[in-house]
């Protein structure tokens, strides 16, 4: 992981240990407590879409082309829920709820994809 991302990683975790309790104050975080996964977010559809993830808002920046795909960083537990978004034009069109439930992060990639079929966007958690 590029050095950048590293410290933007270990700041995100500063800032979630003051919402939760399973991040020690008082030190660096466990294995068992935090870790730090590289995410895939995946646009399978024939349209642009934006796919977020907690707390981005809608912005080029998380605009994927069609076939494209991006990369974000998301640090958790086991067993935490991440809910990701999918939208156009600010819109919210659907939501998926992702959980962490693997204990080796070097495991296959995780990732989030955004398809459409029948006519209706999902979203969908693969390797969680």
């Amino acid at each position: 992981m590029p050095r950048s991302a590293q410290h933007l990683a270990r700041a995100a975790l500063g800032l979630a240990c003051l919402a939760g309790p399973a991040c020690s104050l008082f030190g660096p975080p466990s294995r068992e407590e935090a870790q730090t996964l590289d995410v895939s977010l995946v646009n399978n559809a024939d349209e642009a879409i934006h796919i977020l993830a907690r707390a981005e808002e809608f912005g080029p920046g998380n605009r994927i082309s069609p076939g494209g795909a991006r990369s974000v960083v998301v640090i958790t537990s086991i067993g935490e829920p991440h809910e990701f978004r999918a939208g156009r034009n600010g819109q919210v069109l659907t939501t998926v709820t992702c959980t962490h439930t693997d204990d080796d992060v070097s495991n296959e990639a995780k990732v989030v994809i955004y398809s459409e079929e029948n006519g209706s966007g999902g979203l969908a958690c693969a390797n969680w």
